[in-house]
């Protein structure tokens, strides 16, 4: 909760540890239980973490996506590897600019010549540029999810949006130390599950695919499996049509009960689609852990997968 943001918080050209001027409310109280207790009044977030109290969820690439995104990087034509470093780097300098810095909203970096130039340079090239975005934010650029999020958020946005609310959720490790939400974090999990699964095999197109395009249209009909699985709170569920069809999506419970309804008889046209289920029946009340089935069914076509919800 933001109690008050003095000017003074101001160091230079940039804002100086603006944490500190954030206080922990009654809703987190009420959601760290018996652990708000240890919690005195006004305890800053730098303060909680070093009593052990909070922990600042930390998201990385693992090596064999490292390995994959060094893959997809260079196979990049050399001249693309290099305009793009030209014109991502004109816009990191604005980053600096006193009248940027000054905000505490990202998306006052992505107002400018220079990221306008960076966005168009990228979308011209298509989704083969992600893997040198997902770099740099590998690398620490915080702001660089302005232009994630400007090039996959029509296609991908619930994902994304799931992303967030599990991140809202209260979580604790397994030390019961409480996980502060981390806006890295979150983007770091969507780069992950687009290079694993929504993005899989596109990095390869050809530049000529636009941003917001289904690419690879499927040859069949197609239920992928959901993700995350297990999952808690919601989870996303990836189908594709190889043509204009009705479309249902269902699901059920071990006894066959319907539980849900994702998508009710629509008619949709061919491509890819994500459905998202946040657990719960159709009257919006939680459902209890166990096994689930998401059933698809478009015109004559029925396919059936298992999911796994665990509270």
């Amino acid at each position: 909760m933001r109690t008050f943001h003095p000017r003074n918080a101001l160091r230079g050209n940039a804002y100086g540890n603006v944490d500190k001027y954030y206080r922990w409310n009654g809703t987190i109280a009420k959601a760290l239980g018996s652990l708000a207790k240890q919690i005195e009044k006004g305890l800053t977030l730098e303060e909680s973490v070093a009593k052990g109290l909070t922990t600042r969820e930390k998201v990385e690439f693992s090596d064999s996506e490292k390995t994959r995104l060094a893959n997809l990087i260079e196979k990049l034509p050399e001249n693309v590897g290099q305009e793009f470093k030209k014109k991502y780097m004109a816009w990191k300098e604005t980053w600096n600019d006193p009248d940027v810095c000054i905000h505490s909203d990202p998306r006052k970096y992505a107002v400018s010549e220079q990221y306008a130039k960076l966005l168009t340079y990228c979308r011209k090239q298509g989704k083969a540029i992600l893997p040198l975005l997902f770099q740099q934010l590998e690398q620490g650029d915080i702001f660089v999810i302005n232009a994630l999020e400007d090039l996959t958020f029509v296609e991908h946005r619930s994902l994304l949006d799931g992303i967030r609310q599990e991140s809202a959720q209260a979580r604790f490790d397994e030390k019961g130390v409480y996980i502060a939400p981390s806006i890295r974090a979150n983007a770091m999990k969507y780069c992950k599950r687009l290079l694993a699964s929504d993005m899989k095999g596109q990095f390869k197109e050809s530049p000529k695919d636009g941003f917001g395009q289904r690419l690879n249209t499927p040859d069949r009909f197609a239920l992928g499996q959901n993700y995350p699985n297990q999952f808690n709170p919601m989870t996303h569920i990836r189908y594709g049509l190889p043509f204009s069809s009705r479309v249902s999506l269902r699901i059920y419970d071990i006894m066959g009960h319907e539980i849900a309804v994702l998508v009710n008889d629509e008619t949709k046209s061919k491509g890819w689609y994500t459905a998202t289920w946040n657990g719960r029946d159709r009257h919006g009340n939680p459902v209890a852990s166990g096994v689930y089935f998401c059933r698809l069914v478009a015109g004559k076509h029925v396919q059936i997968s298992k999911i796994m919800l665990v509270r």
